[in-house]
């Protein structure tokens, strides 16, 4: 492992990110750096953005694809490597889907029949899913509807530990939600909010 992968992988260690999402992370990078033959922090922004369109383009990559990929990267260069990068100008395709799909599902309910408040809430209890209990581990029976059962069950345990943070209740230090909140607002090196303070 070069000393760049290191050094991304502990980024998105520190900052409790899924197995699944430093796997895709880590292969998003890779494809970047085969696709020009050279390490990706030699790679520019104009480079980055060919890489994207072939991407679309040749490969025919779907929206949830190019959308990981690009997400990827702007984790890369921003985080990794401590660049302001002109990624931002390159726009998420559209993911959305007009039929109904199941709250609490792995497609975080995407629907653009629920409102935008209930698309979030389930977006939240689906990633507190995987950062709060051992469902990436578990072994389910392969018996019709009970991974569905399983995860009605999760996710709620992952609501009532949601409500006692939106009732400003005390959690553990070690609360995903917690942390992952101390992250996005920059203050990862300081003491964890109150949750009283959001």
């Amino acid at each position: 492992m070069t000393a760049l992968r290191q050094r991304m992988l502990e980024d998105m260690q520190l900052r409790r990110l899924s197995p699944h999402t430093v796997e895709a992370y880590l292969r998003a990078v890779t494809k970047l750096a085969e696709f020009y033959k050279r390490s990706p922090d030699r790679i520019s922004p104009e480079e980055v953005r060919t890489f994207l369109v072939d991407l679309v383009r040749r490969k025919k990559a779907a929206p949830s694809t190019y959308n990981q990929v690009r997400c990827a990267l702007v984790f890369f260069y921003r985080v990794t490597l401590g660049r302001e990068f002109a990624l931002s100008r390159i726009v998420c395709q559209r993911n959305g889907k007009n039929h109904a799909t199941p709250v609490g599902s792995g497609t975080v309910a995407r629907t653009k029949r629920i409102p935008i408040q209930q698309r979030a809430e389930a977006a939240v209890i689906a990633w507190m899913r995987h950062q709060t209990t051992g469902y990436d581990g578990m072994v389910i029976p392969r018996v019709k509807g009970k991974r569905r059962e399983v995860r009605r069950m999760l996710a709620r345990r992952s609501h009532d530990l949601l409500e006692r943070y939106r009732r400003g209740e005390q959690v553990g230090e070690d609360c995903p939600l917690k942390n992952a909140l101390a992250v996005i607002s920059g203050d990862v090196t300081n003491e964890p909010a109150n949750p009283g303070d959001h």
